[in-house]
């Protein structure tokens, strides 16, 4: 009788003491705040006919993020409210509601040229020298798409950045080989009314923005792309962007799962485990991950190393154990919850779902 006495009391002080310590609470499911700015940029840039792909090119980031975070399951998403100071820096109200903002910025989207340079070779130099002997021949500058968006994972409520990356990418512009000579470097080989419908626009918007158009001045020809099917490319590339980088925001979000079961301890007799999360989720060999007692109101009472991975399971062994779990013969149990902070960046589209 005195046995039970003791242990009962013993184990009233250890939930007294473990009700005491702050939770560090472990939840499945929590909310992004999504917030899209654009940087300002200069009046009077940008092509004229893809003004309308201008005004609407945030509200394309946003239906793509609305439409690819659905993927993660324990995120709930909301549009939210940011701003750039003249500084660049987020500026925002913070939300009861929020756990995280995911301030995304485009910082370019437009079209631009990029040069490539075609070689001709000498047969002759070729049978005299024994060697084939190449020669610059025309410097071409096609048009392409180009955008960047940085991507900000903010903690509101400490106003501090967790994670940051600028993603950008550039595509090739269809122009059905119609192009035009550089009139600078071939004056009189382009006829007017061609200066007129194609040249011109090149011009005024070389004249407006000079530094992202300066290498059409080394270019022999100049190739004209689809005015109608311009926009349509930058809106295409500014989704793939977004598919791109949602990795990336996944594996910097928590990721939650459960021990389902026990088994037998390894080769150096350490406790092992099956935790309801794999591969695609992106749980990786090594990986370590916090584990809160559900007995214990979610106190952290150690860690796991993840040493096997399937795909939506994996076998972990332990890590650590906390030293009061330690002193009162405490283990980790069926049901603990785990968490990982972050974790490598994956790039399977089956690894969000």
């Amino acid at each position: 009788m005195s046995f039970l006495v003791n242990l009962s009391k013993t184990y009233f002080l250890l939930f007294s003491i473990f009700s005491s310590l702050p939770i560090a609470h472990a939840s499945n499911t929590f909310t992004v705040g999504i917030a899209i700015s654009k940087e300002k940029k200069p009046d009077g840039r940008g092509w004229p006919h893809l003004e309308s792909f201008y005004e609407s090119s945030i509200a394309t980031i946003q239906k793509a993020v609305f439409r690819d975070f659905q993927g993660i399951s324990r995120c709930r998403i909301v549009s939210h409210l940011a701003t750039l100071d003249n500084r660049g820096r987020s500026q925002y109200t913070p939300r009861n509601d929020i756990d995280y903002l995911l301030h995304l910025v485009l910082r370019r989207a437009d079209k631009l040229f990029r040069n490539r340079t075609i070689y001709f070779s000498d047969p002759n130099s070729a049978i005299s020298l024994g060697v084939e002997d190449t020669q610059p021949g025309e410097t071409l500058a096609l048009p392409v798409f180009s955008a960047a968006i940085e991507v900000r994972l903010i903690d509101p409520k400490k106003r501090r950045i967790l994670w940051s990356t600028l993603q950008d990418s550039t595509v090739s512009l269809p122009h059905s080989n119609n192009y035009v000579y550089n009139v600078d470097k071939y004056p009189g080989y382009t006829p007017s009314e061609v200066i007129r419908d194609y040249v011109a626009p090149i011009l005024m918007q070389r004249f407006r923005s000079p530094s992202s158009l300066r290498m059409l001045q080394a270019a022999d020809r100049w190739y004209i792309s689809d005015e109608k099917g311009d926009a349509a490319a930058g809106g295409r590339l500014l989704a793939e962007i977004i598919r791109n980088i949602l990795p990336q925001i996944d594996a910097q979000l928590p990721l939650v799962g459960n021990v389902v079961s026990e088994l037998a301890p390894d080769g150096k007799n350490r406790p092992q485990y099956t935790i309801n999360v794999g591969a695609n989720q992106g749980i990786v060999i090594d990986l370590k991950l916090d584990v809160f007692s559900k007995r214990f109101r979610d106190t952290k009472v150690g860690e796991l190393k993840v040493v096997s991975v399937e795909e939506s399971t994996a076998v972990a062994r332990l890590h650590k154990l906390d030293r009061s779990m330690q002193k009162s013969g405490g283990k980790v149990s069926v049901g603990d919850e785990v968490l990982s902070e972050k974790r490598p960046a994956y790039y399977s589209r089956r690894d969000l779902k």
